[in-house]
């Protein structure tokens, strides 16, 4: 399948056009939720503890705003804070797309902020309707598998058939990541560190699977146990499952995309994060570089992501029958023996290229885009 994605100023090829707007912490949120009610088709996200310098924070927002799916953006901040607008906005520029800051105690106020800032967009997003397009080579693709609110099904059947979609990628030449969530892979060090590349990756892989306690009194979320999972060892085999079979190259620690391709395990430390919630694993992965996410689930997650579309897998069929207007790959098939777990991962990746060249998932559709 031909990809045809946006040619970006750094060499980037990106399969998505956003205009982002970003918040440095809350006190700017709503000021950047007006101007995307003003100009429609923007992604909004931010970082809601700007008052607190996060260099890792400061780091996720300049990594978002570079992200090859993102044409231009603008930094919108209260000007009190730590993490500055007009620094997260400069280190964007460095890309060469259009970026732009405002601050709005220096501006004037909410109504101005929201004038200046709505103009700014409006013609970035004109801009970007003019970028040019070129091929992108399946090899340069990123694509990030991710498992949410999961039961027994995503253990047994889509996480398994997502693996062999990791797989498949990384055989036809490209990267793959899956994330690590603390508490999702205990007991898996050492499944993990067999696969490792080399020794100190196995110890990276070894250290990052028992970042949580292995405590059996610890229960998983309450979706998981009604959905069948009764500990977090249950919890992490299933997890296990989406990262295929390949040699693991690496453990992500920061945001930034590895040069070389393959597969790699992103393990972004806690201070990263401003939640563990599905779309911050998403967030998460789109900031390491991922162009798309796969992101299974057996419960019924509707939730989706900023930047990068999100694919939603499951093979639960009563959920699928419950919502078959946020699940797009239907996999229930594995559990009723019709379809085994190969033949469903190879029709994943199928689908997560026609994704990848320009067919929109269904939480973009429906503007499930959580940040």
């Amino acid at each position: 399948m031909d990809i045809i994605g946006y040619q970006r100023p750094d060499g980037q090829i990106g399969i998505r056009n956003h205009v982002a707007v970003i918040y440095t912490n809350d006190c700017a949120k709503v000021v950047c939720r007006r101007i995307g009610r003003i100009v429609e088709g923007v992604h909004v996200f931010g970082w809601p503890n700007g008052c607190v310098w996060n260099q890792l924070a400061f780091d996720k927002l300049v990594a978002l705003g570079k992200h090859p799916n993102v044409a231009a953006a603008l930094v919108v901040g209260i000007g009190c804070e730590r993490i500055r607008a007009k620094d997260v906005a400069a280190q964007i520029a460095l890309s060469g797309k259009p970026a732009a800051h405002v601050v709005i105690e220096e501006i004037g106020g909410t109504l101005r902020a929201i004038e200046e800032g709505s103009r700014l967009v409006l013609k970035m997003v004109q801009a970007a309707s003019q970028v040019k397009r070129v091929p992108l080579p399946v090899q340069d693709l990123v694509i990030a598998v991710d498992c949410s609110a999961s039961d027994g099904t995503s253990g047994l059947a889509s996480n398994p058939a997502c693996g062999v979609t990791s797989d498949l990628h990384i055989e036809a030449g490209g990267t793959s990541y899956f994330l690590d969530v603390p508490e999702e892979l205990i007991g898996c060090g050492d499944c993990l560190a067999s696969r490792a590349c080399n020794r100190h990756v196995g110890e990276e892989l070894r250290a990052a699977a028992s970042v949580a306690p292995d405590d059996p009194k610890i229960r998983p979320p309450y979706g998981n146990v009604m959905g069948g999972i009764t500990t977090f060892k249950e919890k992490a085999a299933g997890a296990l499952a989406k990262a295929g079979s390949k040699s693991i190259n690496g453990v992500i620690r920061n945001f930034v995309r590895p040069q070389e391709k393959g597969l790699y395990m992103v393990s972004c430390p806690l201070e990263a994060w401003t939640n563990d919630s599905d779309p911050q694993c998403v967030m998460i992965l789109a900031a390491c570089g991922a162009h798309l996410v796969i992101e299974t689930t057996g419960c019924g997650t509707v939730t989706g992501g900023v930047v990068a579309p999100v694919l939603k897998v499951c093979a639960n069929p009563d959920t699928c029958r419950r919502e078959p207007d946020n699940m797009d790959v239907d996999a229930s098939a594995i559990m009723s023996g019709e379809r085994t777990i190969a033949e469903m991962g190879q029709s994943i990746y199928e689908e997560a290229l026609a994704v990848a060249a320009g067919k929109l998932t269904f939480a973009e559709i429906l503007g499930h885009f959580e940040d």
